[in-house]
């Protein structure tokens, strides 16, 4: 084997396509960075060690994401090319990214069952949001519209507490990725 060559493992595969996902998944329009940008961000936080490790992911997934978050915010101010990207990412960028990859491996890796993988937060975005405020008739109908509105790309840390408090509060006892029930990206 080519010593520059990086063993092709079902491991290897799986981040190589995961961080694929996560760089065309929150690219915006105001916030486009490429697929090589995506893999700095998700490496800097070492998210490929808990492919095919489930067990692994820790027992305070709020906080550590919220920590991931952060750290991929000032990461993303050293690794942007200010010519063609943005000076940094936002908060619901970060989280996008955390949480794509973290469907792509884990919830549909096939431990959509395993009760901690039911606690990642599901990916945010303005369809999901849109359909929420159309289709349900609770009073989170509301914080649904208004989070639509501003978009998921522009959300802080407090606006995204409040989608993923809503989420958590309309889902139940569910696995946070059901409400993906309502995602309209699919067709």
């Amino acid at each position: 084997m080519n010593p520059c060559e990086e063993e092709f493992t079902i491991e290897n595969h799986k981040h190589k396509f995961a961080v694929w996902a996560v760089g065309r998944a929150a690219s915006v329009k105001d916030q486009r960075f490429s697929v090589e940008s995506a893999k700095k961000l998700i490496d800097h936080i070492n998210l490929q060690e808990y492919i095919d490790k489930p067990d692994c992911l820790p027992d305070n997934f709020d906080t550590i994401h919220d920590t991931w978050c952060e750290s991929l915010i000032k990461k993303s101010i050293e690794i942007f090319d200010k010519k063609n990207s943005p000076e940094k990412i936002s908060y619901g960028v970060a989280a996008k990214l955390i949480n794509v990859y973290l469907k792509t491996i884990l919830v549909c890796g096939g431990y959509h069952e395993h009760e901690k993988v039911k606690k990642i937060h599901p990916p945010i975005d303005r369809l999901l949001l849109t359909e929420l405020a159309k289709k349900d008739d609770s009073p989170l109908k509301k914080i649904w519209k208004e989070y639509a509105e501003k978009g998921w790309s522009k959300f802080d840390s407090a606006d995204y507490q409040v989608v993923i408090r809503s989420v958590k509060d309309f889902v139940q006892s569910k696995a946070l990725y059901t409400i993906e029930s309502f995602w309209t990206g699919h067709q």
